[in-house]
């Protein structure tokens, strides 16, 4: 066995070793079918992807909790959660109507059912 031969299979236990530790399998799936990480977008693109207004994606941020503000104030909204919410929307399980559970503004306060917002 040559040198170079015995370094290349020394390097290919090693990853062996490597994907054990990790707990991935020996035969991990190509990079093409492995599920996409999530991805947080900003509010144009989500706007762009659901085709709604800006107020509409900050509602639903803070509604169904499907993006986060950050200390400048801007929104964030992850991806995968816009998607997913936007194929259970299409099957009729959210009511933005209201209906459940209200969650608190971004200023902290929140308004009771029934109670004009000024």
């Amino acid at each position: 066995m040559t040198p170079s031969q015995r370094l290349r299979a020394q390097a290919a236990e090693l990853i062996r070793l490597a994907d054990e530790l990790d707990g991935a399998p020996e035969s991990a799936p190509p990079p093409a079918l492995r599920p996409e990480p999530d991805r947080w977008i900003d509010t144009a693109t989500a706007m762009r992807l659901a085709r709604c207004s800006h107020s509409t994606v900050t509602r639903w941020c803070r509604r169904f909790g499907i993006g986060h503000q950050l200390p400048s104030g801007q929104w964030r909204v992850s991806r995968r959660a816009l998607l997913a919410f936007l194929e259970a929307r299409a099957r009729g399980e959210f009511d933005e109507r209201g209906e459940g559970e209200r969650l608190p503004m971004a200023n902290g306060s929140a308004h009771p059912r029934g109670e004009e917002v000024r």
